[in-house]
């Protein structure tokens, strides 16, 4: 049980001692009394507050972005930004690229002065609090081309048992230098809805998108050759408005050496545990920053500087014949009582989309 205080300390993670309260809470009664089931919420005394810096560097166009914050108690319901902090990533060469604070917590670059290059090594360096921190050194690392993105139609089954229709997103790529090895992956999808029974003509149609909301990790150490070969990216089911009419997702590739990798792994088996008793105890995860004064200091994420590539992907409702969808119920409705249609029928802001057209929206 220490183990499981003292992550629940530095690391902040709400979800993990929330379920092990409630399991607590649900066996004890249980056992020894029989009695009713309160919830169980632990004490955490001691809080110490960490650093977390989300920070990566890429060849892509800037700006970039590093985003700085404290760890909070699970008990807290605020975000912490790191206010007021002097940020730069450095060069072998000790030329700083200042990045300056634009909102709390959230430093940028100019992207008009400098632009990371593959094969250059960048450290960052943090000063807040009186304390400087700084990453290991890293060197951009050359990310191989997205060879293609596809979809297969699959059918399956939700958490609950039912049946599900649906397209799973895949991808293929390779490095011909056997070079890369591990692979991350990020995408942003995008779709367009349009409302069954329209009544105001540019309340019709909107767009919406969505970004991971996982960690996407894959490699080809075991392998004979550096191919990532029908990876898949996200399963989409013909619920709700994704596939009824158009949908697009933008893919990113990049490239992690080893250390990287494990750490994300890491990060993966954290975040997908389910939070009961059975799951393996929870533990530090190794940064690659520090406090240069106090090596001791639990810092939390890791500074990557890598190169990225992307790829755009398109779905059309033609391509999707074959598939179960559900009932249009808004046609019933529209039989029954055309003059009192909900408004889900009719607006498609409703359903949380915007009127702006994507610009690469064909």
């Amino acid at each position: 049980m220490t183990k499981l205080w003292t992550w629940v300390k530095n690391e902040g993670l709400k979800r993990k001692a929330s379920s092990v309260g409630k399991l607590f809470c649900l066996l004890l009664p249980a056992c020894f009394s029989g009695g009713c089931i309160e919830d169980f919420s632990p004490t955490v005394e001691d809080f110490e507050s960490s650093l977390v810096v989300e920070a990566n560097i890429t060849d892509g166009k800037g700006p970039y972005e590093i985003k700085l914050s404290r760890s909070r108690q699970i008990t807290g319901a605020v975000d912490r930004p790191e206010q007021g902090a002097s940020v730069c990533v450095t060069t072998t060469e000790g030329e700083c690229y200042e990045f300056k604070e634009i909102a709390p917590g959230k430093y940028v670059s100019d992207s008009c002065t400098w632009r990371g290059k593959v094969g250059a090594v960048y450290t960052l360096d943090v000063v807040t609090g009186g304390k400087h921190y700084q990453s290991f050194p890293d060197t951009v690392k050359y990310t191989p081309p997205i060879d293609s993105i596809y979809f297969e139609a699959e059918n399956r089954l939700n958490r609950f048992g039912q049946p599900l229709s649906g397209i799973a997103v895949m991808v293929d790529s390779h490095d011909k230098t056997g070079k890369t090895k591990y692979y991350k992956y990020d995408w942003v999808e995008s779709w367009e809805i349009k409302v069954e029974w329209p009544v105001v003509f540019k309340l019709w149609r909107c767009y919406d998108s969505d970004t991971t909301k996982t960690i996407l990790l894959t490699t080809t150490s075991q392998l004979t050759e550096d191919r990532v070969s029908r990876f898949e990216l996200n399963y989409v089911s013909t619920q709700g408005f994704r596939l009824v009419s158009m949908y697009s997702m933008l893919v990113k590739q990049t490239a992690l050496d080893e250390n990287a990798f494990k750490y994300w792994s890491e990060i993966k088996k954290l975040n997908e545990s389910t939070g009961t008793l059975y799951d393996p105890q929870p533990y530090q995860v190794k940064s690659n920053i520090f406090n240069t004064d106090d090596a001791s200091e639990q810092v939390l994420c890791y500074f990557d500087a890598s190169s990225i590539q992307e790829k755009r992907f398109f779905v059309f409702f033609d391509q999707l014949r074959g598939l179960d969808w559900p009932g249009k119920s808004c046609y019933i409705l529209a039989e029954l009582d055309p003059e009192h249609l909900p408004r889900y029928c009719t607006d498609c802001t409703y359903h949380g989309g915007s009127l702006i057209k994507p610009d690469f929206w064909p």
